[in-house]
């Protein structure tokens, strides 16, 4: 049994190599139509790199429709058994063995015997040939049209697919070299802003290093950049709106005014905005030596210049540095009050209350300096944005239909005249005679032709009762068929097959 089962296993791997080659040989039909048609379409209107997505998703299905028809077309071995007897004419000799398998009967062992002996002899090799199947033929011819279109057929580039692309290309080049401009100014930013705890201008500098990131990465277009950063350059501007402006605390007239002269040098930094110098003023104010020189009428006279220092200050809209150095005016006034004639000494407690005041004026102008750092970084930051957004303005991109110049709107009149341009000329004089059609019809008459030919066919013209002999003729079969199958003549597994041919040769 051993050599008929191995006949028929060498008879499968063969014929479903055959199909396995021509079910691939087809889907190659498919994937080099498919790449003949995407390489017209690119030399036509340019798919760029979308040829190659397209073939590949051509492959893949190709490849997902193959191998369940491979899978399904293997041959099983009892298939493979009858296919042997059909081509070596064996009389279901391997097939019949097949169907015996595993039987200890003697009738079973007389015909695996005889299958044996036919097992031998049966040439494989040459009954079951690999073959070079024509589709493969279409494949080869498929490949050189591609390859043709490939290297011969120039690009048309209807729809000027290829040139916009390549203005893109250099949209999104200017668009980089702009980001990585911006990207080094704003280093600049962080680094004055390092360690300050400035939140808001820490907030949108971040928002900005966001725009300048998806510009780098070629997320966003020039016209999208642009608005970008036109929106964080409104942000900037609504932040600095309300903030002390760069120029000063206090009026510069008010250091010339009269009546500050104990106070002209800190008026005077207040105006310059100087605030270095003003924290060295509040130092001097608070220096108890130097007070200590100083009458009850001087020391009045300071407490009133100091006041009037922190009245301006509230108009200026700093009302908390106006409201520390009223409380220190206040302290000098008890400073003034508890001082006697003759006696330098100071009341500690009006001392401590002024000191306590100008070091909360200290703490305010750190503060306004932090806010002044801070104004300047918005500002800068302000400019960057409109001096990128300027600059990507400028660059010659992407805009509308690029490879068409829009005519001049002030030079269009009415017509196409035929003396010149746009806007010159009347309007153009139709003549009816040029496009009036003159309606024709084919003449002649139709009649019944005459006969071009003739043939035979062989055969006996049937009669009507035809049919009746057919029908007799089919019963007979049926019943030797029958009588076939009853006495084991027809191998069981082919029974229903038998039955249903016959029983389908009935409703006929």
């Amino acid at each position: 049994m051993n050599d008929v089962v191995q006949v028929v296993h060498r008879a499968a791997r063969r014929i479903a190599l055959n199909r396995t080659t021509r079910a691939a040989a087809r889907g190659l039909i498919g994937v080099s139509a498919v790449a003949v048609l995407a390489v017209l379409a690119d030399n036509l209107v340019y798919l760029g790199a979308g040829v190659i997505y397209l073939v590949a998703t051509a492959g893949l299905v190709a490849v997902a429709a193959v191998v369940p028809v491979i899978v399904r077309g293997w041959p099983r071995p009892a298939a493979t058994a009858v296919e042997v007897d059909r081509r070596l004419r064996l009389r279901e000799r391997l097939s019949t063995a097949m169907a015996v398998v595993g039987s200890d009967s003697p009738m079973a062992r007389a015909v695996m015997d005889d299958a044996r002996a036919y097992a031998r002899s049966v040439p494989v090799s040459d009954t079951f040939p690999i073959k070079a199947h024509r589709e493969y033929l279409i494949v080869a011819c498929l490949i050189a049209v591609t390859l043709g279109l490939q290297f011969y057929m120039p690009q048309f580039d209807l729809l000027a697919r290829h040139k916009k692309l390549i203005l893109a290309q250099k949209e999104r080049e200017e668009v980089q070299r702009e980001a990585k401009k911006l990207k080094r100014e704003l280093v600049k930013i962080r680094r004055k802003l390092e360690g300050a705890g400035l939140e808001r201008a820490d907030f949108h500098v971040g928002k900005m290093e966001e725009v300048v990131r998806k510009m780098e990465a070629g997320e966003l277009k020039r016209a999208e950049a642009m608005a970008k950063l036109d929106e964080l350059a409104k942000k900037l501007q609504e932040e600095q709106q309300g903030m002390p402006k760069k120029g000063g605390l206090l009026p510069r007239s008010l250091a010339k005014r009269p009546g500050l002269d104990k106070t002209r040098k800190l008026a005077d930094a207040l105006a310059k905005k100087d605030l270095d110098a003003v924290k060295a003023e509040l130092d001097k104010l608070g220096d108890e030596a130097a007070l200590e020189n100083l009458d009850a009428d001087q020391l009045k006279q300071l407490a009133r210049e100091m006041q009037k220092l922190a009245d301006e200050l509230e108009k200026a809209d700093a009302k908390d540095l106006a409201k520390s150095l009223k409380k220190a005016s206040q302290a000098m006034q008890q400073c003034a009050n508890c001082k006697k004639p003759g006696d330098k000494a100071l009341d500690p407690n009006a001392m401590a209350a002024l000191n306590k005041a100008l070091k909360q004026c200290q703490f305010q102008v750190d503060k306004q300096a932090d806010l002044q750092k801070e104004l300047d970084a918005l500002a800068e930051a302000q400019k960057l944005c409109e001096g990128c957004k300027q600059g990507l303005g400028k660059r010659t991109l992407v805009s509308g239909n690029p490879y068409k110049p829009e005519p001049d709107r002030s030079k269009i009149g009415k017509g196409m005249g035929e003396n010149g341009g746009i806007g010159k000329g009347g309007e153009w004089a139709i003549d009816e005679h040029k496009v009036k059609f003159d309606p024709t019809g084919l003449k002649g008459q139709l009649q019944s032709g005459r006969v071009v030919g003739s043939f035979f066919i062989d055969g006996k013209h049937v009669k009507s009762d035809a049919k009746v002999e057919y029908k007799e003729a089919v019963q007979a079969a049926a019943s030797e068929a029958t009588e076939a199958l009853d006495q084991d003549q027809i191998p069981r597994a082919y029974e229903r097959i038998v039955r249903d041919y016959f029983q389908g040769m009935k409703s006929e």
